[in-house]
């Protein structure tokens, strides 16, 4: 009997008989680009046309039918970036479901006699239309800082038992997107109901109180309103109130480190000073502070295509915006934004206050190599002046140096960066002995390549952004670096030459480090 069949799952013929023969074909899943996957229902010999093929390490998305074999690791990195098909072969997360009409192609079908099992018989196949391919998408992803930012995270989280951790690395020049980590998260190669919670990515779709992290903003809102010359003596608490009934804690390390001596915008960042933060918001007021925070568009969602948009940050209405807000907001605390925006924030100001658009998808392509959509990096911001950002990086690069953030120095860079800890809270008030702990920083801070953000929620024990959050940065940063071609000052020195060699030669290692 003639039987019309159109083929929308690949996964419900036989490969070895009808894939090769047809090639039949409807969509790839998101894989690395440079791991060729063998793919139920396609010609092993077709995929050199179809799948993306790049040097730099990019991530690609192409239409495929079936399912990816292969390395189980390389399925897994990004993978709630990239995002899964159903059964049904419906995209429902990530990249796959935002750009669906380009990789989703047209099923092919065939006209002919087929056998009981539903196989077609080769020598009866009367007609056949083959499948058109969709398109592949070339994401902006690096798999090796990828991979290296989910190593990274995940040691973290483990380490100090933490629930989760996050990391977001950003290309300082281009808004580029080079990592979305974070753990636990969706492992493609194993997938179960619980592991689908996981799909759509913290970093872009919660928002969080960022913590001393934003005090970035403090020091460069303040810059522009010309209180540079405004210090405080830090005594480790803040009263707040007409009757002084109100009190913040102070717990930096300044009055310690320097006794005796003014804090000054340079200390806040340097040891993350509280009672700075709160001066410098007191004579700047709580309207000009949040006339900052929106400078940096941390409140604002941002359009993402291969996502989507995120969710918009979180501020309270102008009636709600009292002595207490203004205090917890110069150190970061009674605002929410997700973690891609404040990453921007950094981005900006080491790119001397020029703020660019994310980007997740670079260019998509037809299944024959051509480039059909290019996206281009693009300004959207001025949020400082130059003058005004170079003074807070180098500040930056201090705290780094010689104050919380010494535990993100990378041996032979110059390496710039804000530690945070931040309260949690939940729709019943702050959630007793919660913080998520963080840290943001620029690498390397005098030739800015990328800007690379870390928290860590709800540690145990020490809930420091340095001890907590800042030695993954440092692992990130590496490998970033090295992916940047940027080389270290201060490489490692050779072994020592054994007494019969006459020459030895010097092996420069980024990063400092073998």
């Amino acid at each position: 009997m003639d039987v019309d069949v159109l083929l929308l799952e690949a996964l419900r013929v036989n490969a070895q008989y009808f894939g090769l023969a047809a090639g039949i074909g409807q969509r790839r899943l998101g894989a690395l680009a440079h791991h060729v996957a063998q793919l139920a229902g396609q010609d092993q010999r077709s995929l050199a046309r179809h799948q993306v093929d790049l040097d730099d390490h990019q991530f690609a998305a192409g239409g495929r039918p079936g399912r990816a074999g292969g390395h189980a690791d390389l399925i897994h990195v990004g993978a709630n970036v990239v995002g899964i098909l159903n059964s049904e072969g419906k995209a429902i997360s990530g990249v796959e479901k935002d750009l669906d009409s380009e990789l989703r192609g047209r099923p092919g079908s065939i006209r002919g006699m087929f056998d009981r099992h539903g196989e077609p018989i080769l020598t009866l196949i009367k007609s056949r239309t083959p499948a058109v391919p969709g398109q592949d998408i070339v994401l902006t992803l690096d798999s090796r800082i990828q991979a290296a930012a989910e190593e990274a995270v995940k040691k973290q989280v483990q380490q100090h038992r933490a629930r989760s951790g996050q990391c977001v690395v950003l290309d300082i020049k281009t808004g580029a997107i080079r990592a979305i980590a974070e753990y636990p998260s969706f492992d493609r190669a194993v997938p179960d109901r619980r592991s689908l919670d996981l799909l759509v990515p913290v970093s872009l779709s919660q928002v969080y109180e960022p913590g001393s992290t934003a005090k970035l903003v403090t020091a460069v809102t303040a810059l522009s309103h010309r209180l540079g010359n405004v210090t405080c003596q830090c005594t480790g608490t803040i009263y707040v109130g007409k009757h002084r009934q109100q009190r913040v804690n102070c717990p930096c390390a300044a009055r310690f480190r320097e006794p005796g001596q003014p804090v000054t915008i340079a200390g806040m960042l340097k040891y993350s000073c509280n009672s700075e933060a709160w001066a410098l918001a007191r004579r700047m007021g709580a309207e000009a502070l949040y006339e900052g925070y929106k400078n940096f568009r941390l409140f604002e969602p941002i359009e993402l295509p291969g996502y989507g948009v995120t969710k918009p940050g979180l501020l309270p209405t102008r009636e709600n915006r009292d002595q207490m807000w203004t205090v917890t907001a110069s150190f970061g605390q009674g605002i929410a934004t997700t973690r891609l925006h404040l990453t921007r924030a950094f981005a900006a100001v080491a790119n001397g206050g020029r703020m660019m658009q994310p980007m997740l998808v670079s260019e998509t392509r037809s299944p024959e190599g051509d480039v059909i959509k290019k996206y281009t990096p693009r300004a959207i911001a001025t949020v400082a002046s130059p003058e005004h950002c170079a003074t807070v990086m180098q500040y930056l690069v201090e705290g780094v140096k010689d104050g919380t953030g010494k535990s993100a120095q990378v041996n032979g860079f110059t390496i710039a960066g804000k530690t945070g800890s931040a309260q949690v809270f939940d729709r019943h008030g702050v959630v007793p002995g919660a913080f998520i702990s963080s840290f943001a920083g620029i690498a390397p801070a005098d030739d800015p390549a990328n800007a690379i953000l870390v928290s860590v929620e709800r540690p145990k024990g020490s809930t420091h952004g340095s001890v907590v959050a800042a030695p993954a940065f440092k692992e990130v940063a590496k490998m970033a670096l090295w992916c940047a071609g940027k080389v270290s000052r201060n490489p490692v020195q050779p072994a020592p030459a054994p007494r019969r060699a006459t020459n030895v030669s010097e092996r420069r290692v980024a990063g400092g480090h073998t």
